[in-house]
């Protein structure tokens, strides 16, 4: 094979692609486009006889605006469509959005598996000992901002996650990613805020302890 390190995946996605094709013979230009390879070693894939060199044509090749992938990618993936109806309505190869479909739910699976670990990974810090009775009491409020500031802490952090995951994948649209964005800074604004005034309400409460 020309192309030699074609993944299982992408091997199957090939066969698929060019099956579920309109114009087979077309459909295997597309195909040595998106991958990056000969249109020999995608026919070897798929398991056709090499072109004739005097059969070979010269393929123009057609870039696409981001703003036609993100709206591709969105009428899949949150509108529902499939990706033969995408491909009518937007008039772009169905080949183009297999592979544009195909990485955005790679990076969604990406996230879900790092949001996954990072669960996993909090979930035993916040299993502590049983406190007696007394302790549990004398440590009452203390452990409440303590709490609500780990809470609003994960929150942040999550948010930032959750943007960092889909950085890469053409879902939200440009305003939606400012208004995020927005909503990050504010949010870690609002975490440092609080942060500051727990910090104040303990020093305060050391002040007057040392009085008494």
């Amino acid at each position: 094979m020309t192309k030699t390190n074609l993944t299982p995946e992408q091997i199957s996605e090939i066969q698929a692609a060019y099956r579920d094709s309109a114009n087979p013979k077309k459909q295997i230009g597309i195909l040595a486009d998106l991958y990056d390879t000969t249109e020999n070693a995608i026919r070897e894939v798929l398991g056709l006889p090499d072109e004739p060199e005097g059969n070979k044509k010269k393929r123009m090749f057609r870039s696409y605006d981001q703003a036609i992938k993100e709206d591709v990618v969105r009428a899949v993936l949150l509108e529902g469509m499939t990706n033969r109806e995408a491909a009518e309505k937007f008039a772009v190869p169905y080949g183009n959005v297999s592979a544009w479909v195909n990485k955005a739910r790679k990076k969604q699976a990406e996230f879900a598996r790092y949001a996954e670990e990072v669960q996993a990974e909090q979930a035993p810090e916040t299993a502590e000992a049983p406190e007696s009775a007394p302790a549990q009491v004398a440590a009452g409020k203390k452990d409440i901002t303590q709490m609500a500031l780990q809470e609003v802490k994960e929150g942040v952090s999550g948010l930032d996650t959750f943007l960092d995951g889909y950085a890469g994948i053409c879902v939200l649209r440009n305003d939606e990613r400012e208004m995020m964005r927005i909503i990050c800074a504010r949010a870690h604004g609002f975490l440092s805020g609080m942060q500051t005034g727990i910090n104040l309400m303990r020093g305060e409460a050391k002040v007057v302890a040392s009085d008494s």
